[in-house]
């Protein structure tokens, strides 16, 4: 019988426990104030392969800003990407998260095996996971633009965190991050796309038959 994908929904109410005395080393080279222990256990008799799971999180008051928190796999020895959603936050200024849902890919999940995993977060203020690359990337597509470049929106859905829709959203989002004014964001994935389309040779079928893209 085959095994269906399953998407895996963890929630955990707490309160901030401090850091481990040997804080995981993390990229930035910065420890956190506050930590929490992530357990996943097989009781299905099942061997789980890069499953996705989704991890309800609540944080005290003025204890987690967005930017501090990390996921540090600890059987692996190794910080993990994760994305957040669904953030809460407990001020109006949304520097303190409340509450968020974690998503991160575990690697395999032994049948009736245990995989451990750390959440650190801390009330200070740090950098983006990829602040610096998605700068850098950010002054090349302005560069572009300036130097009259053609830019097509791109969302690379469908895969994992990005849907069909909602990420073509969120590309034109970060071209306007990217300091582009809004029109012109929005003609990326309007008028350019056609205007790109409309420019091609009218020859795609295989018999070499004219077709109107």
């Amino acid at each position: 019988m085959r095994n269906s994908r399953i998407i895996v929904t963890v929630a955990c109410l707490f309160l901030g426990l401090p850091a481990l005395a040997q804080s995981p080393r993390l990229a930035d080279g910065k420890t956190r104030r506050f930590s929490r222990t992530i357990r996943l256990t097989d009781v299905l008799d099942h061997r789980w392969i890069d499953e996705l799971v989704t991890y309800a999180l609540d944080f005290p008051a003025a204890q987690a800003t967005p930017n501090s928190i990390r996921l540090y796999d600890v059987d692996r020895g190794k910080e993990l990407p994760f994305q957040l959603s669904e953030v809460a936050f407990h001020d109006k200024e949304r520097q303190f998260v409340a509450s968020a849902r974690l998503a991160f890919f575990v690697d395999e999940l032994p049948a009736q095996g245990t995989r451990t995993y750390t959440a650190l977060w801390d009330p200070g203020a740090f950098a983006g996971v990829a602040e610096p690359l998605v700068e850098l990337r950010r002054g090349l597509v302005l560069a572009l633009h300036r130097a009259g470049a053609p830019l097509l929106a791109g969302s690379d859905s469908p895969q994992a965190f990005m849907m069909c829709g909602p990420a073509l959203i969120d590309e034109l989002e970060a071209l306007v991050r990217a300091r582009l004014a809004p029109p012109a964001a929005l003609a990326t994935a309007t008028s350019a796309p056609a205007d790109y389309l409309a420019s091609l040779p009218r020859q795609g079928s295989a018999s070499g038959e004219p077709v109107d893209f």
